[in-house]
């Protein structure tokens, strides 16, 4: 198995699972920033073998959902706003991961392995790339050609619901630290807007 995040195991160390590859852990604490780079950089991938010529984030928005509070990340012009409170440091580092901009000169989608990488990835249950992938099949034999699309990701979704799981079970009293349970409990999304040229 390999950890993300360039972090070293260490005893008493709490890990997630990856939910895109079972052979892939991280330390549970940042667990959402790495999974949202993960998926991030999934997407691109995915896109890339759609035939996409340019792809490009526009938004980064992080979301308390249980204190309607949000950050959201001008990647473009580099400003933060909001009233979620978060390290600038944190900010910066998820910014610099998942901020894309990648042009190439587009061509002839590679379908089947789009539907490879999304199966392989779990992505499958992701309504969005799901859809995308049966847009770009669709309009292969149509004159009517899909190109650009602008739509908002959730980077985190597949790993809060796997929070929200674990979140019920009842540990024993000192058996985790409390650092694993608050983030566990946490109701904190990460999305990023792309708009999708072909």
């Amino acid at each position: 198995f390999s950890l993300l995040g360039e972090i070293r195991p260490e005893p008493g160390m709490l890990l997630a699972m990856s939910p895109y590859n079972e052979n892939s852990y991280t330390e549970i604490s940042n667990a959402r920033n790495l999974v949202a780079v993960e998926k991030a950089a999934l997407t691109l991938r995915f896109c890339s073998l759609l035939g996409a010529k340019s792809i490009v984030s526009q938004n980064i928005k992080i979301i308390d959902k249980e204190n309607h509070k949000e950050i959201s990340i001008d990647a473009a012009s580099n400003t933060v706003s909001g009233d979620l409170t978060i390290k600038r440091n944190d900010i910066e580092s998820l910014k610099n991961q998942i901020d894309i901009i990648a042009v190439s000169t587009g061509g002839k989608p590679n379908l089947q392995k789009a539907e490879k990488l999304l199966k392989s990835s779990r992505l499958i249950s992701d309504p969005l790339l799901r859809n995308l992938l049966e847009i770009v099949r669709d309009s292969e034999d149509s004159n009517n050609k899909l190109t650009e699309i602008t739509q908002k990701v959730c980077l985190t979704q597949a790993l809060q619901r796997t929070f929200d799981l674990v979140a019920k079970i009842n540990f024993p009293l000192g058996f985790v630290s409390g650092s694993y349970s608050s983030t566990v409990r946490e109701k904190t999304e990460i999305y990023f807007s792309l708009v999708i040229k072909f």
